[in-house]
């Protein structure tokens, strides 16, 4: 999962109104504005319905959500198998019945786990912002 701190300026005089710790946001949503807490003017909060979101930047969309997650997501069983197996190693190492069957069925369960948490915490929120903003500009899927 990739987190990005946002920091959030007024354009108008250019002071910082907040800064967030979140995860990667597509940005999909109802419009909004926010009234700057410095100088009293409108700031558009960026957000856009999905219907008006270009072929393009939807694509974009999927590819950044997607891609990004998915580095992490793929690498995630790697790296607890590989973890597992310096473990295994190290409470068998006298024993000599360190068996590789062992570590793949540890590795497939990993893979497993990872694609559910990436179905639960990037696939699920998405598809949902996506139906939202469809449902309040009229076209459901």
């Amino acid at each position: 999962m990739r987190f990005t701190i946002t920091s959030y300026k007024c354009p108008h005089c250019k002071k910082t109104i907040s800064r967030t710790l979140n995860e990667m946001d597509p940005q999909i949503g109802q419009p909004h504005f926010i009234k700057c807490q410095y100088c009293g003017k409108a700031i558009n909060s960026g957000y856009k319905e999905w219907d008006n979101l270009t072929s393009l930047d939807k694509s974009e969309t999927y590819f950044s959500v997607i891609f990004h997650n998915l580095v992490f997501f793929t690498f995630l069983p790697f790296g607890m198998t590989l973890g597992l197996a310096f473990l295994l190693e190290y409470l068998t190492y006298n024993l000599n019945v360190f068996r590789w069957s062992i570590l793949l069925v540890l590795f497939i369960i990993a893979f497993i786990l990872s694609i559910c948490l990436f179905h639960i915490t990037v696939w699920k929120p998405l598809k949902t912002s996506i139906n939202d903003s469809k449902k309040r500009t009229g076209n459901r899927l």
